[in-house]
């Protein structure tokens, strides 16, 4: 390329102070910036770096689309929460617009199970428009899922459950560290070359029981699973005798979806109905 690599930053917090810096050092130059906050909207992204100013201000979330059109980046670095419900709207922008884009947020790194839904709608609109979204997460599962052990046991927490999915990190670190936990394996929407049923059995199988560590199928939830794909590992779990856990419901809106799609059934009527 004959050029600098433009990037916007979108979010402007602690991560970003290191990445924009990371993008100057080697050759890059930040384009835009995207905050809600009202205390750097309209600040230069030098003084949130701490350094000289750059001659860019952070742009209110509402100006987004209009400021990515004009500056037409190479790709967008997302650093503002860890759901990715919370980074849907950000990286659909980018798709919508044809911008590459790369997320920090932890469950980017692995949507598919947990928000099958939101992955898919983001991966289609990114082909259509021929760009790529990417999940970068935090790479280090093991020490990352350590992490979090001791700080439940910190906090006195002595058994926890775990829905990350990524069986064979956190298999091992829980083993480790000797704490009471029920890991979960569940559903996929992705193609791996085998039915939902058989990756079922093939997610079931890394975990190993012990007295301390038992197996559970997580569903995400409702609102990011569909009704075949719930009802495939009703059928697996009553097959192998193994519990089944859910989201139930997070917010009032979720209850009203679900009454609304299923003749007036709530959350928990539509789950036994199913099985």
């Amino acid at each position: 390329m004959d050029r600098k690599v433009k990037v916007v930053q979108y979010g402007t917090g602690k991560m970003a102070i290191y990445t924009m810096r990371y993008v100057y050092e080697k050759g890059g130059e930040v384009v835009g910036a995207i905050d809600i906050n009202p205390a750097v909207i309209g600040k230069d992204i030098g003084e949130i770096m701490g350094e000289e100013k750059k001659g860019i201000t952070v742009t209110a979330l509402e100006n987004a689309e209009e400021m990515l059109k004009q500056v037409k980046p190479d790709i967008c670095v997302v650093e503002t929460r860890s759901l990715f419900s919370e980074v849907k709207d950000a990286l659909l922008l980018c798709a919508k617009l044809g911008i590459n884009a790369i997320t920090t947020c932890e469950e980017a790194f692995f949507p598919g199970n947990s928000n099958p839904v939101a992955t898919k709608e983001i991966d289609d609109l990114a082909k259509q428009n021929n760009c790529t979204i990417t999940g970068s997460g935090y790479q280090d599962i093991y020490w990352g899922e350590m992490l979090g052990i001791a700080e439940s046991v910190r906090a006195g927490i002595t058994t926890l459950e775990e829905g990350y999915f990524l069986n064979e990190e956190i298999y091992k670190a829980i083993s480790k560290s000797g704490i009471r936990a029920r890991i979960g394996f569940g559903p996929t929407t992705r193609d791996v070359g085998m039915s939902n049923l058989e990756y079922l059995e093939n997610q079931a199988n890394i975990i190993k029981e012990t007295p301390l560590i038992k197996k559970v199928c997580f569903v995400h939830s409702i609102y990011t699973t569909e009704e075949n794909i719930i009802s495939e590992c009703v059928d697996f779990t009553a097959k192998h005798n193994i519990p089944r856990s859910i989201h139930l419901s997070e917010t009032l809106k979720e209850v009203g979806d679900c009454t609304i799609k299923n003749n007036n059934k709530t959350p928990p009527k539509y789950l036994e109905d199913l099985g």
